[in-house]
C-alpha cells in the first residue's frame, strides 16, 4: 500500500476498499463508494500505517444493496492492530412504479 504523508502532524491511516487508497486522520469521518459486482463478492479492505505497512486486512463481502460502516479505534499497543469493527446496512430496492 503506498500512500501520500499528511501535512497535519503526519499521523493517518492509508484506508484501500474498492480500488482506492484514502489518507484517514484522527477523529476525521469519510464515505468510500466503491462499485461492488452485481451479484455481489468479496472485496480487500487494508488500513495502512504512514511508513506503507499494512496493518489490517480483511475482505468485505460487498453487494450494490448494502452498505459497511467501518469504526476504526486505537490499539490497545503502541505497536499492535487497531481495532476495526464493522456495521452493515442492508438497503431495500427503490419500487419501479410508485405506490397508489
Amino acid at each position: 500500500m503506498t500512500s501520500h504523508r499528511c501535512a497535519r502532524r503526519g499521523s493517518f491511516l492509508g484506508m484501500g476498499f474498492g480500488g482506492q487508497i484514502t489518507a484517514i486522520r484522527p477523529g476525521e469521518i469519510q464515505v468510500v463508494k466503491a462499485k461492488s459486482p452485481a451479484k455481489g463478492g468479496f472485496m480487500p479492505f487494508m488500513l495502512g500505517d504512514p511508513s506503507g505497512n499494512i496493518v489490517f486486512e480483511t475482505r468485505l463481502f460487498g453487494q450494490p444493496a448494502g452498505r459497511k460502516m467501518a469504526f476504526i479505534g486505537n490499539a490497545a499497543e503502541p505497536e499492535g492492530q487497531p481495532k476495526v469493527m464493522f456495521l452493515t446496512q442492508i438497503i431495500p430496492p427503490q419500487p419501479q412504479k410508485p405506490i397508489q
